[in-house]
């Protein structure tokens, strides 16, 4: 990573110009990424209750879904038992940032289902669409789901398998190894992966 006087900064061979000032609190920098980097998984309707839940406790990770589009409460439970699992699981908090006006403490995701590509190809994809600086951690994400698929895959009781492996992507794992030089192409190059 690199960054100039001017307010642009450098991630590999991707560069992006930060707004001025670049929105931060703290210390962390906010690089958008927006694009569609999202890693995809799989082969293989109406009046959810809630718009938005948040796991963890405070000062503890959290992590926000925001609901886009008609969930039914027992898909959208999936989610939150994700979403708890995981800040379970992570153990440091995350300075609060602000993206696009928005603090976000310290990561919001969008879940939305919609058609991507019917029955049986894609069941979900997910990843960053803003990442701190330095850490790449990411701070938002987006997660969207096959509607041709995911009634099958929650009748058959593997649902919550898929959400939580979207919801990794969104947290970074798969989406910002590269980054962190963990990755070359589809090969691991992270000392703990060549060792193992």
């Amino acid at each position: 990573m690199g960054s100039d006087n001017d307010g642009a900064i450098t991630l590999g061979a991707v560069s992006w110009d930060l707004p001025s000032p670049a929105e931060s609190i703290g210390r962390d920098i906010i690089v958008i990424t927006d694009d569609g980097g999202m890693a995809r998984g799989g082969s293989g309707g109406g009046g959810g209750m809630l718009t938005t839940y948040t796991s963890g406790a405070a000062g503890t990770y959290n992590i926000t879904i925001n609901f886009k589009g008609t969930w039914t409460a027992s898909a959208q439970s999936i989610f939150t038992a994700a979403a708890d699992r995981l800040s379970a699981i992570v153990i440091e908090d995350l300075p609060n940032v602000l993206v696009r006006g928005t603090v976000v403490d310290d990561i919001a995701i969008s879940a939305e289902l919609k058609a991507i590509d019917g029955v049986g190809g894609i069941l979900g994809q997910a990843g960053p669409t803003a990442i701190r600086t330095g850490s790449y951690l990411p701070a938002t994400a987006t997660m969207q789901f096959d509607s041709a698929d995911a009634q099958t895959y929650q009748s058959a009781g593997f649902f919550d398998e898929i959400v939580t492996h979207e919801v990794l992507h969104s947290i970074g794992f798969g989406t910002i190894w590269g980054y962190l030089n963990l990755t070359s192409g589809m090969s691991f190059i992270g000392p703990n992966a060549v060792a193992a």
